[in-house]
């Protein structure tokens, strides 16, 4: 779940169920400063990395963090599957 505000974004993982919604996590555009993203917490841009941020929660809770190193060298090469 995404909702735009006038001052934040808030960025959800939920899981409904007829006991209840299970918030897996949750991540919002007014952490991102402490990351380095000063201004424009509310464009489409913050949006994105809000998204990340929660993508990044999502696979250390469930301990998927570790499985895929990524790239380490910025090589500007690229492959099309």
């Amino acid at each position: 779940m995404v909702r735009f505000t006038n001052k934040d974004i808030i960025a959800e993982i939920i899981s409904a169920s007829i006991a209840g919604d299970l918030v897996l996590a949750s991540a919002y555009a007014h952490e991102l400063p402490r990351y380095g993203l000063e201004t424009g917490l509310t464009n489409y841009a913050a949006a994105y990395c809000t998204g990340l941020l929660l993508a990044r929660r999502v696979l250390q809770k469930l301990e998927l963090d570790g499985e895929y190193e990524g790239n380490v060298e910025a090589t500007g090469e690229w492959k099309l599957f």
